[in-house]
């Protein structure tokens, strides 16, 4: 969490609201002045989660990540990633396909190296004949709180990158957002916190079966698992075909024949447009 983006948020939202700062504090009966020192110590996720339901207001919005709400471009980008319309891929792999991804080179100058405990990822998507990616400049295990990110475009295989000018609060909610749909492809750190979660989440659910009276419960469970709707729709998820095609679909390779075919359909219509006309 960027402890400064936080307070910078919090002071936004109660302008917004037009109420200062200790006035919330004291709405929420929290110390004076609590919310300044949050800039140089985390505060606990139950303090946040109050600021958040007293401004009514998602939990993104008050920690600062809530960023993008006149930027098309990266609005794009971040829904695209949500939906997997928009596929990621380590730079590294992208180059031994032959895709010709760019390397940032205010992370890594000829002759100076980087400190032993940092490195640099770049993830990357293809788009026309160009490049979207995103850099970052991390300790080794700590991926999802990168030290800095930038944004660049690469128009083709041989422009220079074109820097886009985000701050790295700005492009922190895409990368952590890249960083989750990469399923298998994920980094290490990025498994174990999720591996972390889920077996939080797993301890969550455990509990609550204790506290379950059993029937209401089990009739809804089994009103869903035995409607026949649902078992045609998990026989069909199951077959290999269905399971197969899945995964061509949401290939990188898949995506890059369709924007391929586009390119080639939109010169043939060009062409077919020059021929009509010189007749």
């Amino acid at each position: 969490m960027d402890n400064e983006n936080l307070v910078r948020s919090i002071k936004q939202l109660c302008q917004k609201n037009n109420i200062t700062v200790s006035q919330l504090e004291n709405d929420l009966k929290y110390s004076p002045s609590l919310i300044s020192r949050w800039k140089d110590k985390s505060p606990s996720i139950d303090k946040i989660v109050n600021i958040a339901n007293y401004f009514h207001v998602s939990l993104d919005e008050v920690v600062g990540y809530n960023s993008y709400a006149n930027d098309d471009f990266l609005n794009s980008l971040y829904e695209q990633t949500s939906n997997g319309s928009a596929i990621w891929e380590d730079s590294k792999a992208m180059i031994k396909q032959g895709l010709m991804v760019k390397e940032y080179t205010r992370f890594y100058l000829p002759g100076v190296f980087l400190d032993d405990e940092y490195k640099e990822t770049t993830y990357a998507i293809s788009f026309n004949s160009g490049y979207i990616a995103l850099y970052a400049y991390h300790i080794f295990d700590q991926i999802l709180h990168p030290k800095d990110l930038k944004l660049f475009i690469q128009p083709d295989d041989d422009a220079f990158l074109v820097d886009q000018h985000y701050t790295k609060e700005e492009l922190l909610k895409l990368w952590v957002k890249i960083l989750n749909s990469l399923g298998n492809n994920a980094p290490d750190a990025v498994k174990a916190e999720d591996l972390k979660n889920e077996f939080v989440l797993n301890q969550s659910l455990l509990n609550g079966t204790d506290k379950i009276s059993g029937k209401e419960n089990m009739e809804d469970i089994e009103k869903i698992v035995f409607d026949p709707t649902v078992m045609k729709l998990l026989e069909t998820y199951n077959k290999p075909e269905f399971q197969q095609l899945q995964k061509t679909v949401i290939s990188p390779e898949f995506q890059r024949s369709v924007q391929l075919a586009n390119k080639l359909q939109k010169y043939y219509e060009k062409m077919k447009n020059l021929d009509y006309g010189e007749k």
